[in-house]
């Protein structure tokens, strides 16, 4: 095998190189490049080139940059996707969303809050039934449209998963995972946070939530935080220290209860 320094300096200007016009295999249009030439065992040789023309070549360069981000996102989501947002809220998207002058303000601030580089927490105040859930689950979804990792946990669940932990060690594995997902996940929506009373035995409680506060404080991940209570009764169920790192920088709304409930009966068919 002939050593690669054999290979002779490229020839001058003149006859190293001239503009060529081909054909794109892709577009199949004429194009004009520069082809380069190399003098290699006596013989003057061109240097291969990707017969693409220039916009096909930056499309293909463009596609496989949002392949590996694609790839990249199912790597996470592989992870994160164990939150269960559930059926009900996995169809949520903002151009359903049912804009009126109870809800407008939150609607506007979520929204924006999207466009934010870093993004700030993110806290959604109101009462039962004021559709909380359903604008967190709105960004949750428009984050997962846009390719980037997020994990829905909500707050009842996981306290539920715990509690029933005592006895059943499956409970103990689905919940630490979920612990684990939400103090590392690059965007945490925390649903109902301080939905269940913690009881007599708070101590628990609070230092499972503390440790999801304190880890995304420490290192700068945003959390979205929908809830009915305002810090005072909130920190009477979680903790202080859970609601000051969660307030700490936030952007906070309030959203009231729609005129018609979204929760109704309806009538039985006849």
């Amino acid at each position: 095998m002939e050593r690669l320094d054999a290979i002779v300096d490229v020839a001058s200007t003149e006859s190293g190189s001239e503009i060529v016009t081909a054909t794109c295999e892709r577009c199949e249009q004429p194009f004009e490049y520069e082809q380069h030439y190399v003098r290699y065992l006596g013989e003057t040789r061109p240097v291969p080139v990707a017969t693409l023309c220039p916009a096909c070549r930056e499309a293909e360069l463009n596609a496989q940059v949002l392949e590996e981000k694609r790839r990249r996102f199912d790597r996470a989501m592989a992870r994160y996707r164990d939150g269960h947002l559930g059926s009900r809220l996995a169809g949520a998207s903002f151009a359903a969303f049912l804009e009126g002058p109870h809800n407008a303000a939150a609607l506007e601030m979520a929204q924006r809050w999207l466009g934010q580089a870093p993004r700030p927490n993110l806290l959604i105040v109101g009462p039962v039934g004021s559709g909380k859930s359903y604008l967190a689950a709105c960004i949750h979804n428009a984050l997962l449209a846009g390719q980037q990792p997020v994990h829905w946990l909500n707050a009842g669940s996981l306290v539920t998963r715990i509690r029933r932990g005592f006895t059943d060690p499956e409970a103990t594995a689905r919940a630490n995972r979920w612990l684990e997902n939400a103090e590392t996940a690059p965007v945490l929506v925390l649903d109902d946070l301080g939905k269940v009373h913690p009881g007599k035995d708070v101590s628990w409680v609070e230092e499972t939530f503390y440790g999801i506060a304190e880890a995304r404080y420490r290192d700068e991940l945003p959390t979205v935080v929908t809830t009915e209570w305002k810090s005072g009764a909130l920190a009477e169920r979680v903790g202080a220290s859970v609601v000051s790192r969660l307030a700490h920088g936030a952007w906070a709304v309030g959203i009231d209860r729609p005129p018609t409930p979204y929760r109704r009966t309806a009538e039985a068919p006849r």
